[in-house]
């Protein structure tokens, strides 16, 4: 359907719940349409919320209606705000507070959404202003953060702290578009595109459990030493391996064994994992050499490699 125009297709999009402390992803909610708002699928996401959980988004999931379904459900709210909400302001903001260390100034003040369709009154929120000191990559120097956790449970710094850490869902997101390949170049069907990526996401998640068990047996600094990278070219190659060798009923003894077996048995198997094999690459230590301009001699367009590297060799003592 897609030959007759130069249209690159969308093969969809999807809404996915990550859960940065766990470094899992929790949830997708895929959808076919890729021309569909995000907010769209929100309705879908409700569900998934739990009591006390604390929800981060980016301002585009800053909408009553998600900011009053995560207060119904008993979860607290940590969004940057979007400039279409409309709320009333309850307090001045406060004074600003600059942490030790920190490179940007935090004040907050108290504010509502308007009251529900329902009648019942608008969700009361701390609205967090983060003034940095240099401006982010698309210019701004200024945040504004919407949450209901309790002052008594996180100040407005670290607050602010918690939500600029949001980068790191970047981050596995990249892992999973770069080493895991979630984004097929030949899958344009819509339901198979949506199934690799589901398939790569499980595999995220494997890799998820297996950095927690070394890190349970070696240290909790041992991740920072690991790649990922060669960690998932390692489960590429050795599941090709296994898949000759193992026949498919031989898997299923671990779908009877009780979490408590399974969790000792990684642990066990994490302890005798070489690391060296997974070790990321050492980096430069020295700033590398400026590189020299090349000249261009109309007159030489090509030139002979070997009678170049004969020259070197003969310079060279």
């Amino acid at each position: 359907v897609t030959r007759a125009s130069t249209a690159a297709p969308l093969p969809g999009k999807a809404l996915v719940v990550f859960d940065p402390q766990r470094e899992t992803i929790e949830a997708i909610v895929p959808c076919e349409d890729g021309h569909a708002q995000e907010r769209s699928l929100l309705g879908q996401v409700g569900p998934l919320v739990g009591v006390g959980q604390v929800w981060l988004a980016d301002r585009n999931f800053c909408t009553e209606g998600f900011l009053d379904e995560l207060e119904d459900r008993g979860a607290y709210s940590l969004i940057r705000e979007h400039d279409n909400l409309r709320f009333k302001p309850l307090e001045a903001m406060r004074a600003p507070v600059r942490p030790d260390g920190a490179d940007s100034v935090v004040s907050e003040q108290w504010v509502q959404l308007k009251p529900r369709p329902d009648g019942r009154e608008g969700v009361k929120l701390r609205r967090i202003r983060v003034e940095l000191d240099a401006p982010t990559r698309h210019g701004e120097s200024e945040l504004y953060l919407l949450s209901t956790v309790p002052e008594s449970v996180a100040d407005a710094p670290t607050l602010a702290r918690l939500y600029r850490q949001r980068w790191t869902i970047e981050r596995a997101f990249l892992h999973l578009t770069v080493q895991l390949r979630c984004e097929v170049n030949t899958l344009s069907y819509p339901p198979a595109a949506l199934f690799a990526l589901a398939c790569a996401m499980v595999v995220f998640n494997v890799l998820a459990v297996v950095k927690a068990a070394l890190r349970a047996a070696h240290g909790a600094e041992v991740q920072a030493r690991l790649s990922s990278h060669a960690m998932s070219n390692h489960m590429r190659s050795a599941s090709q391996s296994l898949d000759e060798i193992v026949e498919p009923e031989d898997w299923q003894v671990f779908n009877a064994v009780s979490t408590v077996v399974m969790v000792q048995w990684l642990l066990e198997q994490a302890a005798r994992v070489p690391l060296k094999r997974y070790a990321k690459a050492p980096t430069r230590k020295t700033p590398p050499k400026p590189t020299a301009k090349r000249a261009h001699d109309p007159k030489k367009p090509h030139v002979s490699l070997a009678k170049l590297l004969a020259k070197k060799a003969v310079k060279t003592p």
